[in-house]
């Protein structure tokens, strides 16, 4: 939508300084990094086991420098520049390249099999279905994590989301449940709901945030739990595959050879997709253990009452605070919190405001009467009963329902089994909700303004993921 509407405005209305002061500390840390791309990008496509090799070590040796970084030299805010410039080094250098290689192989794809694709509508079915269920994508390993330690907690008699907290900290928990819980922490513990935000809580935090998740997946057995789901998504990628090679085979011989070159760079790092948030959140995770670690020195010392009072200030007030015991911290964070607590009463924020006030749309297509109009993110179509959901544990999402919600993340996920189609007020084809949605097949359309007020509970929609449209009222066929 933010897309939308900076593509419809006019800049000369609102040209100025060029170059903002923060992008003047930023983009020379970028500009460094940034001739590495295109060789890395190409390297990806042409040597992809190779690529996917040194991404993993590198990936490994950073973290691991981080991990191992002693911080006692360092303010808080020393410490966030550090931070940030092995973050940055690390997205440019390494995260970005064979992303970028993988979606340079799929847009190329898309050319190769355009006229095929006008002539037959099921090749360009095909070029969505290579598209899913692509190794290595770590929310979809989150996912399966979380239903694995459901799995193992079969035959267990827990009546509630609550009662499987209790279970879960006790003794007599069976070993794989155990080992499993242990392995999510360890590799998902510093995750959570709005993970963004420093100061939203983790999993290592409050383990509660996702029993109900693990409770909702109690009971799914058969072919609608997220295992089966999962694997016929690789079943119909595969056979997408299959089918899309004999179309290249009878391109020539040069056609075929391309096409294996680029579905195998597609395979090796469609999936990463997910991982610069993942990594992103890791390295917030380690900066938000050393404000943390300060804030419980403030919290001795009586200068603020709880932990997470420590987020109402910024990183220079916060070296200023450690530094100096006399600095008045009730005023530095009424003075922080002033802004918000003018606009406590706003539920929602517009997309897009200028600095004059004025709030800018995206120009839509007139919708047919009885007729939601967005993009299309996930094929498919279908109908039943909306659920409006503003968090992820609000209130059950039933089997069939219409999921309807302004933005998901991780904790969003096991959901998605449930949910017979999507419906997003907001993102593209990379926002969290749009990628689960793709991986399990389910139809999906992002970008409806309001949706979550314009849909109500128990209304009969049809989601049509192949033209972006949600229909109110349908009949049915």
């Amino acid at each position: 939508l933010v897309g939308e509407v900076l593509l419809q405005v006019d800049a000369e209305e609102y040209r100025s300084d060029p170059c903002p002061p923060y992008l003047h500390r930023f983009l020379p840390r970028v500009m460094v990094h940034l001739g590495d791309v295109p060789p890395k990008s190409l390297e990806a496509v042409l040597l992809p086991e190779h690529s996917a090799s040194v991404y993993h070590r590198k990936v490994e040796s950073v973290l691991g420098s981080i991990e191992a970084h002693d911080t006692g030299s360092q303010n808080p805010k020393q410490y966030a520049d550090w931070l940030a410039e092995h973050f940055v080094r690390l997205m440019v250098g390494t995260l970005i390249p064979p992303l970028l290689g993988a979606i340079v192989a799929r847009s190329r794809l898309k050319e190769m099999f355009a006229e095929a694709a006008r002539e037959d509508p099921s090749v360009a079915d095909d070029l969505v279905s290579i598209d899913q269920a692509l190794p290595h994508n770590v929310t979809v390993e989150m996912g399966m994590a979380l239903y694995s330690i459901a799995e193992s907690l079969a035959g267990l008699d827990v009546s509630s989301a609550e009662a499987l907290g209790q279970r879960m900290g006790s003794s007599d928990l069976p070993e794989e449940a155990r080992e499993g819980w242990q392995a999510f922490f360890d590799r998902f513990g510093f995750r959570g709901p709005q993970e963004l935000d420093i100061a939203a809580p983790r999993y290592d935090d409050r383990p509660e945030l996702i029993y109900k998740q693990i409770y909702s997946l109690l009971g799914l057995r058969g072919e609608d739990n997220p295992r089966s789901v999962h694997e016929r998504s690789v079943r119909r990628r595969e056979q997408a595959h299959a089918r899309l090679e004999r179309v290249a085979d009878g391109m020539g011989v040069l056609r075929s050879q391309e096409f294996h070159l680029l579905y195998r760079a597609i395979e090796h790092f469609g999936g990463f997709r997910e991982n610069h948030k993942y990594y992103l959140i890791k390295v917030i995770s380690f900066l938000r253990r050393r404000v943390l670690r300060e804030a419980e020195s403030l919290v001795k010392s009586g200068r603020i009452k709880r932990l997470e009072q420590v987020f109402d200030l910024t990183l220079e007030d916060l070296t200023r605070v450690v530094d100096d015991p006399g600095v008045d911290l009730d005023v530095l964070i009424s003075q922080n919190t002033s802004f918000l607590r003018k606009v406590d009463h706003v539920k929602e924020f517009p997309h897009v405001v200028d600095s004059r006030g004025r709030i800018l749309r995206p120009k839509r297509p007139e919708p047919a009467p009885g007729e939601l109009v967005g993009q299309a993110i996930s094929p498919g179509r279908i109908r039943g009963a909306v659920k409006v959901l503003h968090s992820p544990d609000e209130k059950p999402l039933l089997p069939g329902d219409i999921l309807v919600a302004r933005a998901t993340d991780p904790g969003w996920t096991p959901l998605f089994v449930n949910a017979a189609a999507i419906v997003l007020e907001v993102g593209g084809v990379l926002q969290h909700g749009s990628l689960v949605a793709r991986e399990y097949g389910k139809p999906c359309v992002a970008g409806i303004q309001d949706a979550t007020s314009r849909l109500q509970d128990g209304e009969v929609v049809e989601v049509d993921g192949s033209a972006g449209v949600v229909r109110l009222n349908p009949v049915a066929s």
